[in-house]
């Protein structure tokens, strides 16, 4: 029901004003929604909000009274807790990219290396430094066997 709702809310037909935010909305919205609809992370994220909820109480009880009320608290609490495992979730997306890269940048050193060696290997069996070196241990040869 509350998905419902609030897809209804933010459908960018609903929303003619800023039909680009609302869509963006409405995609936030679907994904919360697929998300709750496994079974082990919408206990994770009922374990964390209640966590979150634990946490506002202790803040309200040990004197943060700069919000009015333990709900506000305990709201803001939840809040930060997500907050903190979104920015986890980025370092480690951000870290994974630059991992992909290095490795992307290492394989493409490596074959430039590669190709460096073939085209140095092809150029030097091409020049006449081959023949003239394998000649001279030819002629080496011969003059051995006379």
């Amino acid at each position: 029901r509350r998905y419902r709702a609030l897809a209804l809310l933010v459908h960018p037909d609903k929303c003619p004003e800023d039909v680009e935010r609302a869509g963006l909305a409405l995609e936030e919205v679907k994904k919360a929604n697929t998300i709750l609809q496994n079974e082990d992370k919408r206990r994770h994220v009922q374990q964390l909000i209640y966590r979150g909820s634990q946490m506002g109480q202790r803040d309200y009880n040990n004197g943060d009274k700069t919000t009015k009320s333990l709900e506000e608290c305990q709201e803001v609490a939840v809040q930060k807790l997500f907050a903190e495992i979104e920015v986890k979730r980025r370092d480690v997306e951000r870290r994974k990219r630059s991992q992909e890269e290095r490795d992307r940048s290492n394989e493409d050193e490596e074959l430039q290396k590669e190709k460096q060696s073939r085209d140095f290997d092809k150029g030097w069996r091409e020049s006449t430094r081959v023949d003239s070196r394998v000649g001279s241990w030819r002629d080496f040869g011969k003059k051995q066997k006379k």
